[in-house]
């Protein structure tokens, strides 16, 4: 993942956007998409896309899966940055 295609789509931009404004929130897919108003479908995607790199962290709870940011993604700090003040200027 580079930061070039990390902020190509409008469902990244929702989901990073909350996540770091919320880093203490863990959800599950269906609040996610109910608080963003975001396709299920394209959310889960993104969801495990983000998962495989790192930036976001899956936690099973019965056979639900709770999604947080991992504050430890050595890139962490950076995106956050770059996510926040997009954010700031009304892109997210």
């Amino acid at each position: 993942m580079t930061l070039l295609t990390a902020f190509k789509s409008a469902v990244t931009r929702k989901l990073l956007g909350h996540f770091f404004a919320h880093p203490q929130d863990r959800l599950y897919v269906n609040e996610i998409a109910k608080i963003l108003s975001l396709d299920k479908r394209n959310l889960v995607k993104k969801l495990r896309e983000f998962e495989t790199a790192g930036l976001l962290k899956k936690e099973a709870r019965g056979n639900m899966r709770l999604y947080s940011v991992n504050a430890d993604f050595p890139l962490y700090n950076e995106y956050r940055r770059i996510v926040l003040a997009s954010a700031s200027m009304g892109k997210v």
